[in-house]
């Protein structure tokens, strides 16, 4: 109950609590789930830039059923030492971009 003062009696409120508290549950589950969906769409851009610089990079000759990681790591014996650690890199990236743990390092603008 609130009151004005010690004496006075209760404040009659206007507005229905649990109108007001449904009201900002509402509006909290709307700014997760927007935070959410923002950071699951950049971890998507992300993922499809990585993997075409991955496509770029790597020498042809993939099958279509076959993913670009597993033709990545069979061709990095026949890559030179420069581009083998930039394809090792991109597969990192791409490992820590699957991880839950590192979801909160991208944010919207990656």
């Amino acid at each position: 109950m609130v009151s004005l003062s010690r004496d006075g009696g209760p404040i009659a409120c206007e507005e229905d609590i649990q109108a007001l508290m449904s009201a900002g549950f509402d509006k909290q589950q709307a700014y997760r789930f927007a935070k959410a969906s923002a950071t699951e769409d950049a971890r998507h851009k992300r993922r499809k830039h990585l993997n075409t610089q991955l496509g770029r990079l790597l020498p042809r000759g993939r099958g279509r059923t076959v993913s670009l990681r597993y033709h990545a790591e069979n061709t990095l014996g026949k890559l030179d030492e420069k581009l083998k650690a930039h394809v090792l890199g991109i597969i990192e990236l791409l490992n820590r971009l699957e991880d839950d743990v590192s979801l909160d390092e991208f944010s919207e603008a990656a």
